[in-house]
């Protein structure tokens, strides 16, 4: 998550307090002032504290926490491009509002759109970028909450703002054939043309996937149809690709496997690997124009620069 000090967490889809959370509340000059939790940790329901400003009236909240001063009702947030995986969850700078009359008593408004992505598979997922197809359409960056209206609304900024998302999944996120795993993102609310998916494996390889039109609507939860499967790849490597370092991905068609613009030395070897497993990784052979029959039923083909793998299926 873009702060560190705000870590809301989320039970089912209900956002729940934690300890250290903040909240930052204006006052009639429009100055932020910032109040932290002290009870209702793990809870719908919080108290906040900040005792150098009790009692001061406030017409406005934001969480999370931000040193940015309201002004013609309205204040500047960021909506994280570059956010964090988390399981079960999603990043914790989920950008809430509220208005009160009371200045005591305060019912936040979530306005941002969860997008859950669901993927299925064999491979380790790396990272998952989400992109807009339309033209000045802008899911995070730079942005702003306005109270104009009486009712907190979140909308990008005309600059500064962000067409994709990137999930940051760590040491890389296991997939499971038999279950979806969920990827959960937080974006600005708003009628898109649609999203172009990426998925990064652990090796490097992408999977790119295209939807239709999507709107998005403020405190909801958006999930794709149905899971995307995401498998592991066929690689190679060889004397040509720094010294069996630097592995290459093959790309799928019609249940074959090629590796495209590799350019081969006279002389030279390859091997191939399926995926990061070693037990499915297949014998040598050199740069001639010849097929190789495996002892594991994988054919490899070699000509005009064009490495073909079947599984022999």
């Amino acid at each position: 998550a873009s702060s560190a000090s705000t870590k809301t967490t989320l039970d089912g889809t209900s956002i729940l307090w934690a300890e250290g959370d903040a909240i930052t509340l204006f006052g009639e000059n429009g100055a932020p002032v910032e109040y932290t939790l002290v009870s209702g940790a793990g809870t719908k329901s919080g108290q906040f504290e900040n005792q150098a400003v009790a009692g001061q009236v406030t017409a406005y909240a934001v969480y999370p926490a931000t040193d940015n001063a309201l002004a013609e009702s309205k204040v500047a947030v960021t909506v994280a491009a570059a956010q964090n995986y988390v399981a079960d969850g999603f990043p914790t700078d989920y950008p809430m509002a509220a208005v009160t009359e009371n200045g005591t008593d305060f019912t936040f408004e979530n306005l941002a759109t969860v997008l859950r992505l669901q993927l299925k598979g064999d491979a380790t997922v790396a990272s998952v970028t989400v992109r807009t197809l339309g033209e000045n359409e802008y899911i995070a960056g730079a942005a702003a909450i306005d109270f104009t209206s009486g009712t907190p609304v979140l909308a990008a900024s005309a600059e500064g703002a962000a067409s994709a998302v990137t999930l940051d999944c760590g040491d890389g996120v296991a997939l499971s054939a038999e279950n979806e795993t969920v990827f959960n993102f937080i974006l600005i609310p708003g009628e898109y043309s649609g999203f172009e998916v990426t998925v990064t494996d652990a090796n490097g390889a992408e999977t790119v996937r295209t939807t239709g039109a999507l709107e998005l609507l403020a405190g909801t939860v958006k999930t794709f149809d149905s899971a995307l499967v995401i498998n592991q790849r066929w690689q190679i490597v060889g004397t040509f690709t720094d010294n069996w370092s630097s592995w290459i991905n093959m790309k799928e068609v019609d249940g074959l496997f090629y590796a495209e613009d590799v350019e081969i030395p006279a002389e030279g070897q390859f091997k191939i690997r399926y995926g990061q497993d070693w037990s499915k990784s297949y014998g040598y052979g050199d740069s001639e124009p010849t097929q190789i029959s495996t002892n594991k039923g994988t054919n490899v083909f070699w000509n005009e620069q064009n490495l073909k793998v079947s599984e022999g299926k």
